[in-house]
């Protein structure tokens, strides 16, 4: 696998995409069709093929001629223990305000750990934007998540949010509890998410993209519509909640994301950028919106770790928090 991975071959093909006439695919559908009947093969014989929930879909022919390959294929040695997927199969690990429940791991964007210039305040901070949940339902319809964003500073975010969610269709769901890291405020929250083009490349012609095969450069991007109901229990230090004790909101979410390869070298630039905004239906005024715009650098192009810059201006989505924000950060996702 590991030789198959590195073969230039592979780089070829997706180099000669776009050309069906090109005797370079010949290998690609040749191993197409050898992968097609290995997954035929029941599990716990030999030759049967685990494919990871990460890999990209499309085809396995060129997914095998891709340099990532080894990271996304195995042949297991021994029987499978169990049909079933392991609930760490399916764990997510990414930011809390880009999550967008993002199931494809090249969509989803870092969890941080940010040294800060915060231009709103005057001050030099940090920041921690993680968000744990899983990319399936784990009991039944619904699974579990914990999103932690913290700010220090004059002007804090401390949000700590426990949340049941699940989808049916496009459409996914929540329902949580906010406070913070000392447990001092208290709310409840609703929210829904729905991803009209999921499964589908909107910016494939746009940014003349051939899915995740491309070895050089490559993007996506996506859309959510959403919309939450809030009621405010307990204030505690949360500043922004001071007037805003109930309210329903409708807003939605876009990101988009633009890679390309470092030189002849295994790493890659991506540079995202995204922009939410919800505005309120019903209640107390909670209008809130927030753009971002990052440079991320990683070992590789599905690296799960990244050095990065980002700016940030808006409100913050929950706590309604002035943002105006350049940060150096360290980055992971899952």
């Amino acid at each position: 696998m590991a030789a198959i991975a590195s073969d230039t071959l592979g780089d070829r093909v997706a180099e000669w995409r776009n050309d069906p006439d090109s005797p370079l695919l010949e290998p690609a559908r040749t191993l197409d069709v050898a992968v097609d009947n290995l997954l035929n093969n029941e599990a716990g014989t030999p030759g049967y093929v685990v494919i990871s929930p990460d890999a990209p879909v499309g085809d396995l022919g060129r997914l095998f001629l891709n340099r990532q390959a080894e990271q996304w294929i195995r042949f297991p040695c021994g029987p499978r223990l169990a049909a079933a997927s392991d609930w760490r199969d399916t764990l997510i690990v990414t930011s809390v305000g880009d999550s967008g429940k993002a199931k494809k791991f090249e969509t989803r964007p870092f969890a941080t750990l940010s040294w800060l210039d915060n231009r709103e305040s005057g001050e030099e901070t940090t920041e921690v934007d993680i968000y744990v949940g899983f990319s399936a339902p784990l009991w039944g319809p619904v699974s579990p998540s914990v999103a932690y964003q913290r700010r220090s500073g004059t002007k804090p975010v401390n949000d700590l949010t426990f949340a049941l969610e699940g989808e049916v269709g496009f459409l996914s769901w929540s329902a949580g509890y906010e406070t913070d890291d000392d447990f001092n405020s208290a709310l409840y929250r609703a929210q829904f998410e729905f991803e009209p083009f999921a499964g589908s490349d909107i910016c494939a012609s746009a940014l003349s993209r051939d899915g995740e095969y491309n070895p050089v450069s490559g993007g996506n991007c996506s859309l959510w519509f959403t919309g939450d109901y809030v009621d405010v229990d307990e204030i505690g230090d949360k500043a922004g909640l001071v007037d805003r004790r109930e309210f329903s909101r409708l807003g939605a979410r876009l990101s988009a994301s633009w890679w390309i390869r470092a030189g002849d070298s295994e790493a890659y630039w991506m540079l995202s950028g995204s922009y939410a905004f919800f505005e309120t239906v019903g209640g107390d005024e909670a209008d809130a919106a927030m753009a971002r715009v990052s440079l991320n650098f990683l070992p590789s192009k599905y690296s799960p770790y990244s050095v990065g810059l980002t700016y940030e201006n808006g409100n913050d989505l929950t706590s309604f928090t002035p943002v105006d924000q350049i940060k150096v950060t360290l980055g992971f996702r899952r």
